[in-house]
């Protein structure tokens, strides 16, 4: 076997751990307290994990205390959550997970959230990333689109009223195919664009082209017959997908409005 061959073993089993399981450590620091709130909490991705809870792959955490700061991953019906484990929802374009951490305390009181980002298996750029909000209740897809990187900061203080939402993405179903005549592509011009952009045909003479948001939801539809322009309306600035319709091509958009 050649030094390149067993780098490349090396690589594809790095990712396989990376991205078939992990946890992250979660740390938390109320103000209503001294010192670290034990135990740490942990959230992230198990082999044959579900999106309810798993008596084998979940843990509880012990009883709630009748008052005081209290934290916790909420997962479906059961809150209290040591290690909140999710499933990929395949969502047909994206496949994605999100975890809910809620705090309990008196109002007014706020806690330090303290991650490794160093340990989140995620790829600085496009097809994955790890995005968080803080609210008070589940974010829309809008505010998914402006939300902040899990790598641009180890730490966020929360008041105790709002929750942290982590959400994981992987885009890897989204792939470009080699540009050959047989095999149909979409060429964008230019893309990121502002106000409209040039889609053509590669390999094909025409086709329908849907549009879709990050969610995979159908936004707009556009026939193509070698080249058309392409003007996204009313929708917001964002990353869009077109895709040929019949054919497993994807092409992301970006839409700066």
């Amino acid at each position: 076997m050649t030094k390149s061959m067993q780098i490349l073993i090396m690589g594809v089993t790095v990712v396989s751990m990376l991205f078939g399981q992990w946890q992250i450590p979660v740390k938390l620091y109320p103000t209503s307290e001294d010192s670290v709130y034990y135990p740490k909490l942990y959230f992230g991705q198990a082999v044959g994990a579900s999106d309810s809870f798993d008596p084998f792959i979940d843990e509880l955490a012990p009883p709630p205390p009748m008052f005081g700061f209290y934290a916790y991953f909420q997962g479906d019906s059961i809150s209290g959550l040591i290690k909140d484990f999710r499933a990929n929802i395949d969502t047909g374009i994206a496949v994605l997970n999100l975890w809910q951490l809620r705090f309990r305390d008196e109002a007014g009181e706020s806690v330090w959230v303290v991650w490794d980002a160093d340990s989140f298996p995620y790829s600085l750029s496009f097809p994955r990333f790890f995005k968080f909000i803080v609210s008070d209740s589940i974010p829309n897809d809008i505010m998914w689109g402006t939300a902040t990187s899990i790598t641009a900061t180890e730490s966020i203080f929360v008041p105790v009223e709002k929750s942290v939402f982590f959400r994981y993405r992987d885009w890897t179903r989204i792939f470009e195919p080699p540009n050959l005549p047989q095999n149909p592509y979409i060429e964008i011009i230019p893309n990121p664009f502002n106000s409209s952009c040039r889609i053509s045909l590669v390999g094909v003479a025409n086709a329908d082209i849907a549009i879709v948001d990050v969610n995979g939801r159908l936004v707009d539809k556009v026939f193509v017959k070698g080249s058309v322009n392409f003007y996204p309306h009313s929708l917001p600035g964002g990353m869009y997908f077109a895709i040929i319709k019949g054919s497993n091509y994807t092409k992301p958009i970006i839409y700066v409005k």
